[in-house]
């Protein structure tokens, strides 16, 4: 009988350890897709991750669960160029999704700028497929050999077919559970041209977007170009369309706009980062770098001039202003109603604290109005209403009715326009919202970063989020792009800093009570009853 060493030991038991290690990462590898990517890592360099590489591989994983309980999820994933979101999102998670869902038999539909680029993503996923570390982790899920084009391929046994296909590209007839759009646009001439950004858009939204099936993953990792590019009117259709598919938004600038620090300073450098963004300038890296497209030309508002404030620090003895911008009265369809909540305080801060804006109804912009009125009232604030001249017209008469039947205390006043009148003339939106330049440079408008700040109607229910990064700074990052109409409401807020008060009848105050620059007119129209009288002696 042989002996067993206590060197053979020590090696026996290391080589369980190992198997046992290897065993756990496997189960991890088939459930996670963070796990998934680096247990099939294909690369001869190591993966390293970032903050936006977890985030996203997370967020992934989660998509993957809600598809396998019957929940579609839209993706908008932006991120700087050379960050890794094509290996992540085009190149091993259509593997990892067919490994997962491979009794379900999916479709997957991969699209881009290019046929050619779309092959080359397909041809690394059959690859990644044709791994051992991929049979470890999914050892039934095999390539058919009798089906595996660049262009269109499947799984042995199954009947999902896998199609490549460049955006605009030949894909009648075929469906898709997954469907990744990477890359919609490959140079800043192409983002620059008014006639394919149309191009693009009609085919991701009539081509793409059809092909979907009723539960479906649809992800668009890319880096933006263009305000007006497929990533720009997907959140532009969301604004105005309560019914269009609710994408959910991640965004990873490459300069942490409250850190400063740099996204992926870990594997691309410091150096590398401030050589981009004197290569590319201002225009360019906003879009391509810090993933916040600009309109061409002077920026009016800056990002660094936001200053934030917690809604719990306001003292109690402000008044809320209620600025009521009515989109009724408005022929733009994409126009918006929304209802912002201001606080003044005697140095003349604004404070920004709740926002409110989406396609309102009368009613329901009604009820929402009373029901603010009524919130701020209860926390011990005076409330001011003020209506914009479509607000006024439509609301005023039946609010002042409903404050006064709930006997509630809020004065309402009608925002006039710069004319002194209440009807709008064409450029005036325009003349208001660049007055806030000034007080925005000036550091006298603050905004609310508490959680619930900012609302958004859509579909039946209100979507919460910060003004902090929400919807009235994009507004103004990127005026005079449309829509405006947050960015308006905050200009309209501007016209209500001093609401009118009621006349006063000097005639019955004593002489010392009246204003200075009254009795100075007094005392001269005395003065000069005096040489008149002298003159005619």
């Amino acid at each position: 009988m042989a002996t067993t060493t206590p060197t053979a030991s020590r090696a026996q038991r290391l080589a369980v350890l190992r198997y046992q290690r290897r065993q756990i990462l496997r189960q991890a590898a088939s459930r996670e897709y963070l796990a998934f990517l680096q247990y099939c890592w294909w690369m001869p360099t190591p993966l390293i991750l970032g903050r936006h590489t977890r985030a996203i591989c997370t967020r992934l994983t989660r998509a993957v669960d809600d598809f396998l309980q019957g929940r579609s999820t839209f993706l908008l994933i932006k991120v700087p160029f050379r960050h890794g979101k094509t290996d992540m999102v085009s190149r091993a998670f259509p593997p990892f999704f067919l490994g997962r869902c491979a009794h379900l038999q999916p479709d997957v539909i991969m699209s881009g700028y290019g046929a050619s680029l779309v092959e080359g993503f397909s041809r690394k996923a059959q690859s990644i497929i044709r791994s051992q570390a991929y049979r470890d982790v999914f050892p039934g899920v095999l390539l058919n050999p009798h089906h595996h084009n660049a262009g269109e391929w499947s799984i042995l046994n199954s009947a999902g077919v896998v199609t490549a296909v460049g955006l605009g590209g030949a894909i009648t007839g075929k469906g898709g559970h997954l469907i990744t759009c990477d890359d919609y646009c490959k140079s800043r001439e192409e983002a620059e041209s008014q006639v394919y950004r149309d191009k693009t858009w009609e085919s991701f939204k009539d081509n793409l977007m059809t092909r979907r099936a009723p539960t479906s993953i649809v992800v668009v990792p890319a880096t933006p170009w263009h305000e007006d590019d497929v990533m720009g009117r997907i959140e532009m259709e969301m604004a105005r369309n309560p019914d269009f598919p609710r994408f959910e938004v991640l965004t990873f600038p490459a300069t942490d706009p409250t850190t400063g620090e740099y996204l992926f300073a870990e594997r691309m450098g410091e150096d590398w980062y401030r050589e981009q963004y004197a290569t590319l300038g201002p225009y360019s890296a906003a879009a391509l770098l810090d993933c916040n497209p600009r309109p061409k030309g002077e920026q009016k508002f800056q990002q660094d001039w936001f200053r934030y404030y917690e809604s719990t620090g306001l003292p109690k003895e402000l008044a809320v202003d209620l600025i009521v911008d009515y989109a009724g009265s408005k022929d733009d369809e994409a126009c918006e109603s929304a209802i912002l909540e201001r606080l003044v305080d005697s140095d003349g801060n604004r404070y920004f604290d709740r926002l409110t804006h989406g396609r309102l109804g009368p009613q329901l912009l009604k009820q929402t109005i009373v029901e603010r009125i009524t919130s701020r009232r209860a926390e011990g604030r005076r409330v001011r209403l003020g209506l914009e001249a479509g607000a006024a017209i439509v609301l005023r008469g039946w609010l002042e009715e409903e404050i006064k039947a709930n006997r509630l205390s809020c004065s309402v006043y009608e925002l006039k326009s710069p004319a002194g009148t209440g009807a709008p003339r064409p450029g005036e939106a325009k003349l208001r919202i660049e007055a806030l330049v000034a007080p925005y440079h000036a550091g006298m408008i603050w905004h609310s970063q508490s959680a619930g700040s900012e609302q958004v109607w859509a579909r039946d229910h209100w979507f919460s989020t910060t003004i902090r990064g929400g919807e009235l700074e994009r507004q103004l990052l990127h005026y005079p792009s449309k829509p405006d109409d947050c960015a308006d409401v905050a200009a309209y807020s501007e016209q209500g800093l001093d609401p009118p008060k009621e006349k006063r009848d000097d005639r019955k105050l004593p002489f010392w009570a009246l204003p200075l620059q009254k009795q100075f007119e007094i005392i001269e129209r005395s003065e000069e009853r005096k040489q008149r009288g002298r003159r005619y002696r």
